[in-house]
């Protein structure tokens, strides 16, 4: 058999996971002129499809892998001179004169042992899959040579030597496939063409891609379809990093495999913090377990390098100039970037009508948080406005709650790791989570002198604004935000814990408007912008992955700064999840770090007897010097009134209790008009289930006894029903 009579062998293997395998068949007897020989290789016990009239087919079964599928077939035929495999997968359909275009350029190219078509879209073959593929000198990062969805103009007709290029509807030919054992088992399927094509090109061998040959991928490997997974792409990202990570491993000099084991791991930590930012926290696991899985296949990895340097007859240097540097890879994610982004962007653009209604509604919103802002500070100043010049005068507050707040950094740090503290805000404190949350105020100039000092006297401007932005997930009404976020922020109960110098309930006060409103956007429960008649914008909320971490956070701090909340809170998460369809994982997931944080007081209340007295006083034991609270009735925790003065700390009497009873009842009425009303009746619900919680827990705090008499004068001490009367507040409004 001479060059110009070449026996072409297709080859295709199934898995019997697509159903596009009679349609390559078809495509393959629409060939002119058709391949010799053509082999199917299905799985064991599969039925075979209906081949075209005219084709005849060799049938098989047995195979686990693309690549022993090919090896059984050939296994069984003896090799031609001048042999090519034509290798198609069951959802890679040539198109017409496919075959006789890459077998004329195999008669050409002589020297070529791979020769690739262009790779088109299943349902648009006027839009490019892949044209060919390099990697960066490093080799951890493929490239590929023409961008995703690129319309296919002729703008690449004249290219010809390549890296690599998929194996897909590639003529490749026998003796080198034979040579080099197949594909490597190491990659997976993802990965092995590139590392095949450049085997190819150090064994003295070239890569052909033929632009003008056309075949059409549907990628059902890539994109999850033959797993089942209906994350596309995202579903396979893991097994490609890592195929990346195993290439640069396989290819680059034995002495820097060190380095980039450690690189793989730094590179992981860095992609998920990016992932965090980008609203993509489902990716965050698949990148850091991709180092763990390279070390996984770290034994098959001398092999891999073996086979290379035995097949080897080029130096390195011959494929370097199909290599990429870093200038070529950041375009090359800049240009990925920007493509999502302006998908992403035609998709949730509005029209101009509606972004000059957001535009309105925006100046709207921004006028009425500086009014709201300036009246928070100023109710803030009113009550606590000598605590500020106090501060900044180098004094230190003080309160029997209070303590010791001119701590150090050194000390808060040992605190933080040494479980129970042996001083410290005058008594023990239950555990270090409550001093790693002081860290920060330590690290800042002025110290947590100054900077709790500060919590304590804006306490009421910070939850005013903290509110705000919660209730925009609730509603667009700007005055109803307005007077939501002041009731809040005036809540009796928080300004008798800023009184008092309770800085758990106070910090919890603040954080739990930032946990219901990461729990609401994570579930995509929350509002739009109003447009035309009820409208929203957009119409269908996404539920956000990164609400969820912010969820999670908020509840950790909330946990370690008043333990007490830790039960009712996860019933909150527990019912929302329930409720939330496929999101219900991401909000179960919140509650996560709150129990790593609880840990040392969960392992002390189990100790003192689960479903105990004792266990629950542990638990509703606040952070630091213990201070009694008088009893408040459950009809005044619902109202957020106080116990001895009745009014609002910082006011006289008579004023302060018109002003805490005005506050309370507002709230309730308003709570109860919006549960007769009937509209959100999922959200009202939500909110009164929040709310009843939060009286049970408060009611239960100050009916414990969390520090016994000690008989030296110290008095029996109940919980704080400030922080449930705060889930109250938060419910209800």
């Amino acid at each position: 058999m001479s060059p110009a009579r070449l026996l072409v062998r297709a080859v295709v293997v199934s898995d019997g996971r697509s159903s596009r395998l009679p349609e390559v068949l078809a495509a393959i007897a629409a060939q002119s002129p058709r391949p010799d020989v053509v082999h199917v290789v299905l799985p064991p016990g599969a039925a075979r499809p209906g081949a075209p009239d005219g084709l005849p087919v060799e049938w098989s079964h047995g195979a686990d892998r693309y690549s022993d599928g090919v090896a059984e077939v050939l296994a069984s035929h003896p090799a031609h001179p001048y042999e090519y495999l034509w290798l198609l997968h069951d959802d890679s359909a040539p198109l017409d004169g496919a075959l006789s275009l890459l077998v004329a350029t195999a008669k050409k190219r002589t020297a070529a042992a791979v020769v690739a078509p262009a790779q088109v879209r299943w349902d648009d073959v006027g839009r490019l899959v892949g044209l060919g593929v390099t990697t960066t000198r490093v080799g951890a990062r493929r490239i590929d040579l023409v961008d995703e969805d690129d319309i296919n103009q002729g703008q690449y007709d004249e290219r010809d030597d390549v890296l690599a290029a998929s194996l897909a509807g590639s003529l490749v030919r026998r003796e080198v496939w034979e040579e080099f054992g197949g594909l490597e088992a190491a990659y997976r399927g993802f990965g092995d063409s590139l590392h095949f094509c450049r085997r190819a090109w150090r064994a003295g061998h070239d890569v052909v891609i033929v632009p003008v040959a056309k075949v059409r991928h549907a990628q059902e490997s890539l994109t999850g379809v033959r797993s089942g997974s209906s994350r596309g792409r995202s579903s396979t990202y893991g097994a490609r990093r890592t195929g990346e990570w195993i290439h640069a491993l396989a290819w680059s000099p034995l002495a820097a495999l060190p380095l980039l084991l450690v690189w793989a791991f730094v590179s992981a930590g860095t992609r998920a913090v990016l992932r965090i930012a980008q609203n993509e926290s489902r990716m965050v696991g698949a990148d850091l377990a991709v180092p763990w899985r390279v070390l996984a296949r770290l034994p098959e990895l001398p092999g891999v390098r073996g086979r290379i340097r035995r097949g080897s007859s080029r130096p390195r240097a011959a494929v370097r100039p199909f290599l990429v540097g870093a200038r070529s890879v950041f375009s090359h994610v800049r240009s990925r970037e920007m493509r999502a982004y302006d998908r992403w962007r035609a998709q949730t653009a509005p029209s101009d009508l509606v972004r000059g209604e957001i535009a309105e509604a925006a100046v709207r919103r921004r006028a009425a948080l500086g009014l709201l802002t300036v009246a928070a500070l100023v109710a803030s100043i009113a009550l606590h406005g000598t605590w500020i010049t106090a501060i900044a005068s180098g004094r230190m507050l003080t309160g029997a709650a209070l303590g010791v707040t001119d701590l150090s950094l050194a000390a808060l740090w040992e605190r933080t790791w040494s479980g129970w503290a042996p001083s410290g805000f005058g008594l023990p404190a239950l555990d270090g989570a409550f001093a790693a949350l002081l860290l920060p105020a330590a690290v800042l100039p002025g110290g947590a002198r100054v900077w709790v000092g500060l919590l304590l006297a804006l306490g009421v401007a910070i939850a005013t604004l903290s509110a705000w932005f919660a209730l925009g997930a609730a509603t667009r009404s700007v005055w109803v935000r307005a007077l939501g976020a002041l009731a809040y922020g005036l809540w009796p109960l928080h300004l008798q814990a800023i009184s008092d110098g309770r800085v758990g309930p106070v910090v919890a006060h603040l954080m739990l408007p930032w946990f219901a409103l990461g729990l609401v956007r994570a579930a995509g429960w929350h509002r739009g912008e109003a447009i035309g008649d009820g409208e929203e914008f957009p119409a269908r909320r996404p539920a956000s992955p990164s609400a969820a971490m912010g969820a999670a956070f908020a509840l950790a701090v909330v946990v370690a700064a008043t333990p007490a909340l830790l039960a009712p809170l996860v019933v909150v998460v527990m019912l929302a999840g329930a409720f939330a369809g496929r999101a219900r994982w991401r909000l179960w997931a919140a509650v996560v770090p709150a129990m790593i944080v609880s840990g040392p007081g969960l392992v002390a209340a189990w100790r003192a007897g689960p479903f105990t007295v004792d266990a629950w006083a542990l638990l509703a034991r606040e952070n630091g010097p213990a201070l009694a609270s008088g009893a408040v009735d459950p009809w005044r925790i619902v109202l957020g009134l106080t116990d001895h003065s009745r009014g609002a700390p910082g006011l006289p009497e008579l004023p302060g209790t018109l002003v805490a009873g005005a506050i309370g009842l507002t709230v309730v009425i308003g709570a109860v008009l919006a549960a007769l009303s009937g509209r959100t009746p999922g959200a009202v619900a939500g909110g009164l289930v929040a709310a009843a919680l939060g009286v049970v827990a408060a009611a239960a705090a100050q009916a414990t006894v969390v520090v016994h008499s000690d008989g030296a004068g110290q008095a029996p001490v109940n919980g704080f029903a400030g922080p449930g009367s705060s889930l109250v507040a938060a419910g209800l409004i």
